[in-house]
């Protein structure tokens, strides 16, 4: 079975109907049409795929490909993925007979939040407080997150991911070994066997998605991403510590490297010019990258005369704002910020303390780690 990684993918949905065409059905072993089965056609020269779902009737039809050689495969969760390598001929009529997964290869399809379902909590408000604090950036439950073995392995792990300090203390003490008696191997394999959910069908079955590798395999962070005024799509890569750009008609990419060292890109949002402002949240730090100079201009993210903030996040930008103002959160105080897109003027505004606000400091962070902006 080929395996195919994609490491820093950006997403987008395009009709089009140009070039080549592959086309071919989709059914069980029984030889009955399938439905909803995604069916991808990568081309590697491009490092980019083409995918649309198969019909009721089991049909599929990919088109808008370059003339090239493809690799396509067939994949539905609850079934073992089929391929059809090397395929050149415009117009080839290609048939997958899916056959389903069982033992090990099923439960390696389990997303995470599956996984994340089998970890039992003594209430709701436990729960939410641990899913605020580590599962919105982290998978808990799937096969990547379950590596460590020994349960000093798993508090090393729990103590990075808590890094803001926000799960409530006697979560901190206690969630090592609530991990360790669930997703230990031995755990694991008492698990109840994962039930693939009924494929998708309707309005969903009707898209067409296309796919670019960006960054370098198993090293890209790629996070965010922003559609330039220039028809451009922006993004940053935190492995590289970079703006990456990619051209959706053309499928060319290019990378810009902040200067110097490493300031830990972290979102991306254009201003009212189209420039592109970026969070450099490990140098607490903001950046402005030109999109016609591909320049970047760097400035403290912290209101003077400090030399830096803590941990710049998230930022937005209002259009209705005649200044142009970029606002952003910082995760390591409680405060937000403003910076002005010109003089580079910077104002912080502090934030209710915990005891001052709605949930008098009981809430996820406790009022103190401002994430998200709008």
């Amino acid at each position: 079975m080929r395996d195919a990684i994609f490491v820093g993918t950006l997403f987008m949905v395009r009709f089009a109907a140009d070039a080549k065409t592959i086309w071919g059905t989709v059914v069980d072993e029984a030889g009955k049409a399938m439905e909803g089965v995604m069916v991808s056609a990568f081309d590697d020269g491009q490092q980019q795929s083409i995918s649309v779902f198969s019909q009721a009737d089991g049909s599929f039809v990919i088109d808008g490909l370059r003339d090239t050689t493809f690799n396509v495969q067939a994949r539905l969760l609850g079934q073992l993925d089929e391929w059809h390598e090397n395929v050149e001929e415009d117009g080839a009529n290609l048939k997958f007979f899916m056959k389903p997964a069982t033992g090990e290869r099923l439960e390696l399809q389990r997303p995470g939040t599956s996984g994340f379902g089998m970890l039992k909590w003594d209430n709701m408000k436990d729960k939410e407080n641990f899913k605020m604090m580590c599962v919105y950036c982290h998978q808990p439950g799937t096969v990547g997150f379950r590596t460590p073995e020994e349960p000093i392995n798993w508090e090393t792990m729990i103590t990075r991911m808590d890094g803001f300090g926000g799960l409530y203390r006697h979560t901190q003490q206690t969630i090592v070994k609530r991990l360790v008696d669930t997703y230990s191997d031995e755990a694991v394999a008492k698990w109840p066997k994962y039930e693939a959910p009924p494929s998708p069908t309707g309005i969903a079955v009707k898209a067409k998605i296309m796919e670019w590798n960006m960054g370098l395999q198993l090293k890209a962070m790629v996070h965010d991403i922003e559609p330039g005024s220039d028809g451009l799509m922006y993004a940053v890569d935190m492995g590289q510590n970079a703006v990456v750009i990619l051209d959706p008609e053309t499928g060319e990419r290019e990378t810009y490297r902040l200067p110097n060292r490493y300031r830990g890109p972290h979102s991306i949002e254009p201003d009212l010019e189209g420039n592109m402002w970026i969070t450099c949240c490990i140098s607490g730090e903001m950046a402005k990258f030109d999109i016609k100079t591909k320049a970047f201009t760097i400035t403290s993210s912290a209101e003077a005369p400090a030399c830096r903030s803590s941990y710049p996040h998230t930022l937005r930008v209002d259009p209705k704002d005649l200044a142009g103002l970029i606002w952003y959160t910082d995760a390591g105080r409680n405060s937000c910020f403003s910076i002005h897109p010109k003089t580079l003027k910077v104002k912080e505004y502090h934030l209710l303390r915990k005891d001052q606000a709605v949930a008098a400091g009981k809430g996820e962070s406790r009022g103190i780690t401002p994430y998200g902006i709008d």
